[in-house]
């Protein structure tokens, strides 16, 4: 009913997050007007609620405010309460969103000129690894939100799909292969006593060629630091490792590795995910020379893509990294992707690699 219920939904006075559990078929969904939306300093402040059930959102940049959005309205709340906006809807029934208005934040050739620059950084010894983003936008109705939702839900309907619109923040829907932190759920082998982090990089279309030794280290980087950070909270000898393997999401595959953690639970799930936010697979590696040359260089407000989001309850917790992402705001559909630049890395192979990326939701309209 959610698909059906968003255009009559207004999304400037409603806060609302869903998240679909592929494991189950099941789904939580939370909703509150705009002024009960909790905002958070960082993801640490999320131990003051536990105990509680909640949606909760974080954006790619660390620092930035995050928000929780607790369950005070349920669907038939928001639909009775028919908060449409005048003008919510374009009045041109015949505008062509067909693709053909889709922009670029900077061009090709500007995407491609920051990858050179990065890769020269990179061979300079300023950082290991640097993960630069893109957008593209079209023009979009808010009718068409509908089945634009549905169709994602249906087409991946394997991914963890996450839908929430923080008013003023646009509506966000992210289909992502990528857990950043779970516990309470038996996911990707682990059971409902664990808690896991997924390590996933590297990124080809399909399944029938080799990894390369470029794709292969970019991952490794991401598995060595959440490994590190596991060792930090918990200590030596306690984790355990599986993969990396060959992990196949949609029409794209990456290489993940899986770390379980026996005996844990939502406090020790919301400092791992505090300590391992962004991870390398979304920002860079190290940290702080890479997330600086990010700041520096990449002319493009992230928001809530590359952040992460998910539903927080008292005995289990799921927050997934915020990729396969678009936003809706200001009657436009804003499509995001980014891509992991190492010193193997080739300007036009990893444009490609975004362009791949968007398609995943492009294709959908």
């Amino acid at each position: 009913m959610l698909f059906e219920a968003v255009p009559d939904i207004d999304l400037s006075r409603i806060a609302f997050g869903f998240q679909y559990f592929p494991e189950t078929g099941f789904a939580d969904f939370f909703a509150c007007d705009s002024e009960s939306v909790v905002e958070l300093d960082s993801p640490i402040s999320l131990l003051s609620y536990l105990g509680n059930s909640a949606f909760v959102a974080f954006p790619f940049q660390p620092g930035a405010k995050g928000y929780l959005i607790p369950p005070f309205l349920d669907i038939q709340d928001c639909v009775s309460r028919r908060f449409v906006v005048e003008g919510f809807y374009r009045d041109d029934e015949d505008s062509d969103d067909s693709g053909e208005g889709f922009v670029s934040v900077g061009t090709d050739s500007v995407y491609k000129s920051l990858v050179s620059a990065a890769i020269e950084s990179i061979d300079n010894g300023i950082f290991e690894k640097v993960v630069l983003s893109r957008s593209v936008r079209l023009p979009f109705s808010g009718k068409e939100l509908a089945g634009f939702l549905k169709r994602i839900c249906e087409r991946y309907s394997g991914s963890n799909f996450v839908v929430f619109n923080i008013p003023g923040k646009g509506l966000w829907v992210s289909a992502s292969p990528e857990i950043l932190v779970a516990s309470g759920h038996s996911i990707l082998g682990a059971n409902h006593s664990q808690v896991l982090a997924h390590a996933l990089a590297g990124t080809k279309l399909g399944n029938d060629t080799l990894w390369s030794e470029k794709e292969i280290i970019e991952q490794a980087l991401v598995a060595g630091f959440i490994r590190d950070k596991f060792a930090e909270i918990v200590g030596q000898g306690r984790v355990k490792e599986f993969g990396p393997i060959t992990f196949d999401a949609g029409d794209l595959s990456h290489i993940s590795t899986v770390f379980h953690l026996e005996g844990g639970n939502a406090e020790l799930a919301v400092r791992l995910a505090a300590s391992l936010h962004p991870t390398p697979a979304v920002c860079g590696f190290p940290f702080d020379s890479a997330y600086g040359w990010i700041v520096d260089n990449e002319e493009l407000d992230r928001s809530f893509f590359t952040g992460f989001s998910g539903s927080f309850h008292p005995e289990r917790i799921k927050f997934v990294v915020n990729l396969r992402t678009a936003c809706f705001r200001d009657e436009q559909l804003i499509f995001y992707a980014g891509a992991g630049i190492t010193s193997g890395s080739d300007p036009e192979a990893e444009l490609s690699e975004t362009a791949a990326k968007i398609n995943v939701l492009r294709q959908l309209i």
